[in-house]
């Protein structure tokens, strides 16, 4: 290849060199990820910056309550309402019924107990506003009983149904405050059984309405009941005789003279009839 020849080639080549440099080449291997890294690492225009700041910010931002979801809050009474007679009552008297009987479940008032004396007092006449004023005494009751055992501080789980459904009915026949507290602070202080208290409790609702005993009388009777051997499934007997004391003029303390004096012997009831005209 002659000199002249030989130059004529590199005046060619030299610009077609410079252009092919300054071509891109495709991505080999890895290269992409190398690419990234350099596009990653380059700093964001001002604008781009400034926008995701705001984004950024607005998503730290507290949310206005308007946005919230509505949840609703289900009360536990809820499923003792629904479907019973009470389910259909004016909104406002609901609510009022469910905020006592809430806090009658914080106070360890058993579920089963509301749902079954609130079931009793509906069928105890027609018309939603009788049921109502009923269902709100009943729920005074349970809420005095509440208090009366240090917010179901007594007595043990296994034994409350049975003990404020019997203290509730109770309290519903006349039976008042005094005679409860009284029996109750005998069961805790002497360790007997809550079933045999709650027991004695409606005995002495019966024999009150016998004898026509007043609070104090009721609750002396009550006492003198609980504290003799008298066994629980022989109360019924006792009914009898309060009877017949009534029958004979014999009034409350003539009653409770008698049965305090039958109640230390080995056959109370037996002694108490023989005491009686």
């Amino acid at each position: 290849m002659s000199a002249r020849f030989r130059f004529l080639v590199m005046l060619f080549l030299i610009p077609a060199a410079a252009a092919w440099a300054e071509a891109p080449f495709p991505a080999g291997p890895g290269e992409d990820l190398v690419s990234m890294e350099l596009v990653r690492d380059k700093p964001e225009s001002p604008g781009k910056s400034e926008a995701a700041k705001d984004k950024a910010a607005k998503e730290k931002a507290p949310k206005d309550k308007d946005d919230d979801p509505v949840v609703a809050i289900v009360s536990p009474s809820d499923s003792i309402l629904d479907g019973s007679a009470f389910s259909d009552m004016p909104a406002a008297s609901r609510a009022a019924l469910k905020r006592a009987m809430d806090a009658l479940l914080y106070d360890r008032v058993p579920a089963s107990v509301l749902k079954a004396v609130l079931g009793r007092v509906s069928e105890a006449g027609p018309g939603a506003s009788g049921s109502l004023e009923r269902a709100t005494e009943a729920l005074a009751r349970l809420e005095l009983l509440s208090r009366l055992t240090h917010r179901g501080a007594w007595p043990a789980a296994d034994h409350r149904e049975t003990f404020f459904m019997d203290a509730e009915r109770a309290l519903s026949l006349g039976v008042g405050e005094r005679a409860v507290s009284s029996l109750i602070a005998w069961a805790v202080d002497s360790g007997s059984s809550p079933r045999r208290a709650g027991a004695t409790l409606v005995l002495a609702a019966g024999l009150r309405s016998i004898l026509g005993a007043d609070d104090a009388d009721t609750a002396a009777i009550a006492r003198a009941i609980a504290g003799s051997a008298i066994p629980d499934d022989l109360y019924p007997e006792l009914a009898g005789l309060a009877s017949r004391a009534a029958a004979a003029g014999i009034g409350p303390d003539g009653f409770v003279a008698a049965l305090r004096s039958a109640a230390s012997t080995a056959s109370p009831v037996a002694e108490l009839s023989a005491l009686l005209p």
